[in-house]
């Protein structure tokens, strides 16, 4: 049986730590992207570019959160929000957020748990 090699049992609050690590960047992430959507208004295309990338899924996918098209959208919509009302979003409202957006599809986690990544049809 393979064992998990990136943290060892019982240790959760490292692994809860890491998480909470990796859900900083996602909030960075929306904040700069809402700085660049009063600037110049190409924040919310460029969060909906960085979640697609693969560092971003790496980043979101670590912070726990399963970067579906749903789950784009609704970091598109923060942005949006954000640059509207002014103040940041703590990381709990954030994930709440991307959270009740999961929750729109819940077997959208499935192919990500596998290790299978959402690609968009190519054009013929």
């Amino acid at each position: 049986m393979a064992k998990d090699t990136q943290f060892p049992s019982g240790n959760r609050k490292q692994a809860d730590r890491v998480k909470r690590v990796f859900a900083s960047f996602v909030v960075s992430a929306v904040e700069e992207a809402a700085e660049d959507e009063k600037m110049n208004g190409t924040g919310a295309a460029a969060i909906a570019d960085w979640a697609r990338s693969k560092e971003g899924h790496e980043i979101l996918c670590k912070a726990g959160v399963t970067p579906c098209p749903d789950c784009i959208a609704a970091l598109r919509e923060l942005v949006a929000l954000s640059a509207q009302t002014g103040p940041s979003w703590s990381r709990r409202q954030v994930f709440s957020h991307l959270r009740r957006a999961q929750t729109d599809h819940p077997h959208d986690h499935l192919p990500a748990a596998l290790g299978m990544r959402h690609e968009a049809p190519r054009a013929a």
